[in-house]
């Protein structure tokens, strides 16, 4: 027995025929059929081989659950495995996640990472937690890493496909049920799907394959490839007769739902228009009641906007069954030319959804920092309360945390999202939004205030800029701006109490100490408007003198005093740019001249740009 052993790991093939050709009794028969499995299960090529050739162990072990079969098909054995079934070994068994050799033969054993390195955007839809990718894990959880080949090698590709095809046949003529499920509700054809391998996906569907069977989350194999982004694949299953408005099950989703979500720079904009031709809805709600339309709103360009439009009358002042109109989504789209076209059909910028929510409750969700301006510019409540209370600056603080929804809108993942969600933020505390509003809960001893909210979320950067606030504001008012609700969870707090003491003590620094060489105080910097600060920045001592000892100074107020000081600096050299063109269009005096500064202030923002064109930030 040692002596096998030993063999296995060195795969001696003089040793393992030795043993092999020993007489054989029960008990050796049993440890033998170990040794197989063992075997099989390293990927020992020469201890497989031998065991073969030598007639051992041909039998099906049920060890662990596996057959040899399963386990020979799972490592990629396909001569051993063709042997194995020749002899009688029967392909319809299951292991206990109810996988059958057809599943381990239609895995893909090409991609260790397919979302990086098969699917387009993988990576991206990863990051968004999309729901679906739950259905690539069903169908690759049989998957061995070692029988997994390196894309890149090519050179037998062509052979071990037609190896591949030539086999999955033989099991099923040998009879391998085609529609069989596993513990995932993954059948063959799922598998099969994340090959990208269209010739197997025809095989099994030729076979009888059931099109249209559901896995746990309710996904098809039409889903699948919509994930996958396979066009020919799409179009395979649709002429097949494919259902395209099969739903997943908890979310309510149909294929064309998931081209929507996931259509990222177009990549999606064939397999939406080839769903379209072929009957799918638009306009079918799932369990949110978000329409594939809401989705073009809310995810995809101007193009294929005015697509859904001219070509399947898509209407953009039909609200959902929820109330939300079109504007909801658009005010979530990075795809800022979308959010105009919407806007220009003359929907209400003030309409509010069934459960209360504006739009921009939706804007200030995904920190769009251009819309929340907008909206704001129109009208909106800055408080606005929906109908458990939740105000537009509570979603901005709290969207990072949200668990509640299955899905991250790819928003998130801009480059300007972090920067813009301070700025938001910011914008909303400026403009008056109430940290002291009570958010509602199903008990009344349950509620809480929305400062308290962010205490409990553990967001220590929206926590300090909130503090930081706070305490500038009451610098500046000599009014407290925390209620006694409030300030009690202060107390309570070491941290957040040291905090908001420490900032409330460098603000009274700040009004003491001048900028050394000049009368001005670091306070002065933060507090007046940036036109003011920006004829300052013209003594270039001050400015050094300033960022010279301003860490150390203000460590907690540095950087929001170094982006004014920054903002002010390019102020200024669009003011100096400016008066210069002015002196030369109305050429009374230098362009120095005070005169020439004091007619620049009454121009617009939009009179700036037009006047300096692209020097113009």
């Amino acid at each position: 027995m040692k002596q096998a052993s030993v063999a296995n790991t060195k795969g001696r093939r003089k040793t393992i025929r030795r043993i092999c050709k020993k007489r054989m009794h029960r008990s050796s028969r049993r440890y033998y059929t170990k040794l197989m499995f063992k075997a099989l299960k390293s990927g020992n090529v020469p201890m497989v081989s031998q065991l073969f050739k030598d007639g051992g162990l041909l039998v099906n072990s049920r060890s662990l659950g596996m057959t040899n079969l399963h386990l020979a098909v799972k490592y990629d054995f396909i001569p051993e495995a063709i042997k194995l079934i020749n002899l009688g070994a029967d392909v319809r068994l299951k292991t206990p996640e109810g996988e059958t050799a057809l599943q381990f033969a239609v895995t893909n054993k090409r991609h260790s990472n397919i979302l990086m390195q098969m699917i387009p955007n993988g990576f991206k839809y990863e990051f968004m937690r999309f729901y679906g990718l739950e259905s690539l894990r069903f169908a690759v959880a049989n998957r061995a890493t070692s029988a997994i080949k390196d894309p890149a090698d090519t050179s037998d590709a062509l052979y071990r496909a037609q190896q591949r095809y030539s086999f999955v046949k033989l099991l099923l003529d040998a009879g391998a049920e085609v529609n069989t499920k596993d513990v995932n509700g993954c059948s063959p054809l799922h598998c099969a799907v994340y090959t990208g391998d269209l010739e197997l996906v025809r095989i099994l569907t030729r076979a009888g394959a059931d099109i249209n069977s559901q896995n746990n989350i309710g996904a098809t194999a039409l889903h699948d490839a919509v994930l996958c982004c396979d066009a020919d694949m799409v179009f395979w299953f649709l002429c097949a007769g494919a259902n395209f408005t099969a739903r997943t099950l908890d979310l309510g989703n149909t294929a064309l739902h998931w081209a929507t979500m996931l259509n990222i720079d177009n990549s999606h904009e064939c397999i939406i228009k080839m769903l379209l031709e072929f009957g799918s809805d638009l306009n079918v709600p799932n369990t949110y009641n978000w329409t594939p339309f809401n989705n073009v709103v809310r995810f995809c360009d101007i193009n294929l906007l005015r697509f859904c439009i001219d070509e399947y009358k898509a209407d953009l002042k039909r609200l959902n069954i929820d109330g939300n109109s079109a504007l909801t989504f658009a005010v979530q789209n990075v795809n800022k030319n979308v959010t105009d076209v919407v806007l220009e059909s003359g929907l209400d910028v003030l309409h509010k959804s069934d459960d209360n929510r504006t739009l921009l409750h939706f804007a200030s969700e995904l920190s769009m920092l251009d819309n929340v301006r907008y909206l704001i510019s129109r009208g909106a409540e800055i408080n606005a309360k929906d109908k458990n209370g939740i105000t537009p600056f509570l979603l901005c603080t709290l969207k990072i945390h949200d668990i509640f929804r299955e899905n991250w809108p790819l928003a998130l993942a801009r480059a300007s999202y972090t920067m813009e969600r301070k700025q938001v933020m910011r914008l909303l505390l400026e403009l008056g939004s109430d940290l002291n509003l009570k958010v509602l809960e199903q008990k009344p001893q349950d509620t809480q205030s929305v400062f308290e909210l962010v205490i409990v979320m553990e967001d220590t950067e929206a926590l300090h800029m909130i503090i930081e606030y706070v305490a500038e504001v009451e610098a500046k008012t000599n009014k407290k701006q925390f209620d006694d609700y409030n300030l009690k969870l202060i107390d309570a707090q070491p941290e957040i109490k040291d905090y908001y003491q420490k900032c409330q003590d460098e603000l009274k620094t700040m009004k003491t100490t001048k900028i050394e060489g000049t009368t001005i105080t670091y306070y002065f910097v933060l507090k007046e408007p940036l036109d003011v600060v920006a004829r300052y920045t013209r003594n270039k001592e001050l400015v050094e003198q300033f960022k010279h000892n301003l860490h150390s100074l203000c460590p907690f107020y540095a950087s929001q005093l170094d982006a004014k000081l920054n903002a002010a600096i390019a102020r200024q050299k669009v003011i100096e740019r400016g008066c210069s063109i002015l002196s030369e269009l109305i050429p009374f005096a230098d362009s120095s001249c005070i005169a020439y500064e004091i007619i620049f202030k009454y121009l617009s923002e939009a009179d700036v740009k037009l006047l300096i064109g692209s020097e113009f930030h």
